[in-house]
């Protein structure tokens, strides 16, 4: 509709995945949000990747790449 959902405050973006989180670039580092723009999982990442079905996605670190998972970051109520 042309209408914003999220501000358009990010360096860097990837699409939303089946499970409604999307990689972001902030800062110099990515993170994950959800569909309201809220951040699942902080920009802490060097690189990321687009999240699986199964809620997993490459990233890279200062230690390097590996896989993170979804089920390692519990959703705080609001």
């Amino acid at each position: 509709k042309g209408e914003y959902v999220i501000s358009p405050t990010y360096d860097g973006a990837l699409p939303f995945a089946a499970n409604g989180l999307a990689a972001v670039k902030k800062d110099g580092k990515w993170g994950y949000i959800d569909e309201t723009g809220d951040f699942l999982i902080p920009p802490a990442f060097d690189e990321a990747g687009p999240l699986s079905p199964t809620g997993s996605a490459f990233v890279k670190n200062h230690a390097g790449y590996s896989l993170m998972t979804l089920s390692r970051y519990a959703r705080s109520e609001k």
